[in-house]
């Protein structure tokens, strides 16, 4: 009795750890179907993300899936490929798989009742979650339209999420995850044996958008608004091929500079994201991204009218050059306050 006694209390102390089997690549594009981030990694407890999917002898798909999260890692079949439109399953730190809500209208939403899963084994240890399960690909007689079917020839692309930060509500539902989100490179088969890799693109465009605006706003329009508002009294008399002031010519280069890093990082994101918005998320999180969409469509406004205001200015000492001066400024103070 003491024996089992201890095994019991070493059970608990680690965690569950001998809950399930230790999930591997083996049998990845021979009997299951394989994802993973980085598409390198050697084996699933080396990957930021890993799911593998087969089908049993009842033809109901059993999902393996780890992350190096502490709170959860969830798995959404989506057929967009954004996680707004997603049948999400989270496994979380409670040693349990839950349905996520991915509404933005209404916080108090119930969570989604979990259907048609069995078989469910969650592991924590050292920071990382390992969860098994089986689901049915389908329900009869359910008027559940967000539990999407996933029988051979039904194509959803792979969305997983994780995060380490406490986002566990008190019900038990998953609160959003802020980052730590990839998705698969194309839609997939969840009843075929395949091997999907992530969408690095993605992942890129959404970098390379962040990288540009900081470049421009950090960077480049903080030296031209230095170089108007503190150098001018210094290097008026100072021209650049005797026709322009240091402090204009540099100036003018960088907030140009500025303007082009600007559009580009404007379509960048409209590319990666593939239209106004990725709402993906929930609560909170969807209606500040539809929030920074619309102050960035505001900075990119005010980032081409100032440009153009600059072109037809008035030569100094004209009636009209002071309208300008105070149009100038605040429209540029305006640009900085909002970016």
């Amino acid at each position: 009795m003491m024996a089992v006694a201890l095994m019991i209390i070493a059970m608990t102390m680690l965690g569950m750890q001998v809950q399930g089997q230790e999930i591997t690549r083996d049998g990845c594009d021979i009997t299951k179907g394989c994802f993973s981030e980085p598409d390198s990694c050697p084996d699933p407890a080396s990957c930021n993300f890993f799911l593998s999917w087969r089908l049993n002898a009842d033809d109901d798909n059993v999902f393996e899936m780890t992350g190096d999260a502490s709170t959860y890692v969830a798995v959404g079949f989506s057929k967009s490929g954004q996680m707004r439109d997603s049948d999400v399953y989270a496994c979380t730190d409670n040693n349990e798989v839950v349905r996520s809500r991915n509404t933005v209208s209404n916080v108090n939403d119930p969570s989604p009742e979990l259907k048609g899963v069995s078989d469910v084994s969650v592991s924590v240890t050292n920071g990382r979650i390992q969860c098994q399960f089986t689901r049915q690909p389908k329900l009869n007689n359910d008027n559940d339209t967000n539990y999407y079917d996933l029988s051979a020839g039904s194509m959803y692309t792979i969305i997983m999420a994780k995060t380490s930060s406490g986002a566990l509500q008190n019900d038990g539902n998953i609160d959003y995850h802020y980052g730590g989100q990839v998705q698969g490179s194309r839609p997939t088969d969840f009843a075929q044996v395949d091997s999907v890799g992530a969408d690095q693109l993605k992942t890129k465009l959404q970098k390379a958008h962040g990288s540009l605006m900081i470049i421009a706003w950090v960077g480049l329009a903080s030296l031209g608004i230095t170089m108007a508002r503190y150098f001018k009294p210094f290097s008026s008399g100072t021209k650049i091929c005797d026709q322009k002031p240091v402090w204009f010519a540099v100036h003018r280069f960088v907030m140009v500079s500025a303007f082009v890093f600007t559009a580009i990082a404007f379509i960048i994101i409209f590319v990666a994201v593939g239209g106004f918005v990725d709402t993906s998320g929930q609560d909170v999180s969807g209606r500040s991204r539809v929030t920074h969409a619309i102050f960035g469509i505001i900075v990119t406004i005010l980032a081409i009218v100032n440009p153009i205001m600059a072109i037809f200015r008035p030569h100094p000492g004209e009636p009209k050059r002071p309208l300008f001066n105070w149009a100038h400024r605040i429209v540029g103070m305006a640009h900085m306050s909002l970016v």
